[in-house]
């Protein structure tokens, strides 16, 4: 969570807005990480999920791409990899499995459930985002 120290000002807050956020921010990435780590235990999952944020953070993260991304696609994001980490998953367990893994429903069901809580936060961000512009 990003602290601004800044004073509250409306300009202020409509530039920083249209900008975006600098960086990559996924606000539920623990929550996905340590459910599948340490409630599921399902590593593949868990792993394939760590190298799909990476990806765009790295992309959030240089400066070119800085002054590009809208905030609102940018909150929406790590719910979005989220759900395609599971479906790559599901793929790769099929050939796959670390740790003696089985395709456990409750797991995936789970796992799902994480993914859609994070896609929903980032759609509940990007709302707010657009009626702070609006105001």
């Amino acid at each position: 969570v990003a602290m601004n120290m800044k004073p509250n000002n409306n300009n202020n807050n409509k530039q920083e807005a249209q900008r975006g956020i600098k960086g990559y921010n996924d606000d539920a990435f623990g929550l996905v990480f340590l459910s599948a780590t340490l409630v599921v235990k399902d590593f593949t999952f868990a792993g394939i999920f760590a190298l799909c944020s990476a990806i765009p953070a790295i992309i959030f993260s240089s400066q070119q791409q800085q002054q590009t991304i809208d905030k609102k696609v940018e909150v929406i994001v790590p719910g979005i990899v989220a759900f395609a980490s599971l479906a790559v998953a599901s793929v790769v367990k099929q050939f796959v499995s670390f740790y003696s893994e089985d395709m456990n429903v409750d797991a995936w069901k789970l796992e799902l459930l994480v993914s859609t809580v994070s896609l929903g936060w980032g759609i509940v961000q990007a709302v707010q985002q657009q009626q702070r512009e609006e105001a």
